[in-house]
């Protein structure tokens, strides 16, 4: 389900034919408590890129050991370059049963863009590996 999710996702932000797409870059990494814990995704939780010059917008599955690859066009096809705006949306509680916080206590403010406080940069040249580290309720 929460890969149809992402899918659907994907397909309502790319453009209406391949001339309209822009260049992507792979950008991966790994969403973590500030004690370095990860938090797990198994497959309900995401990260959500936004591109603030262009509003484009990437996304990624968070997998169960807190890595991430996003997606603009098509699955992991990466980002496009830039400054982005992050916002990170929790499991469910059914979907990582083995949590050590529940979506319940998932701080709120991740879960959208105007308040996450998280950004990353997308380059041409270099590594597109970010840590975003999020602090607690």
């Amino acid at each position: 389900m929460a890969r149809c999710s992402l899918f659907l996702v994907l397909l309502l932000t790319a453009g209406c034919g391949s001339d309209d797409r822009l260049p992507t870059y792979p950008a991966t990494g790994t969403v973590q408590w500030e004690d370095g814990t990860p938090v797990a995704g198994g497959g309900d939780a995401f990260v959500v890129f936004e591109s603030v010059e262009r509003k484009v917008t990437a996304t990624g599955a968070i997998h169960a050991d807190g890595t991430f690859e996003v997606g603009t066009y098509e699955p992991e096809d990466g980002a496009v370059e830039g400054r982005h705006r992050v916002s990170v949306t929790p499991p469910t509680a059914e979907g990582d049963p083995d949590s050590q916080r529940p979506a319940a206590s998932f701080p709120a403010k991740y879960r959208n863009l105007d308040t996450s406080g998280l950004e990353v940069k997308v380059t041409l040249k270099g590594e597109n590996h970010f840590t975003l580290v999020l602090t607690g309720p």
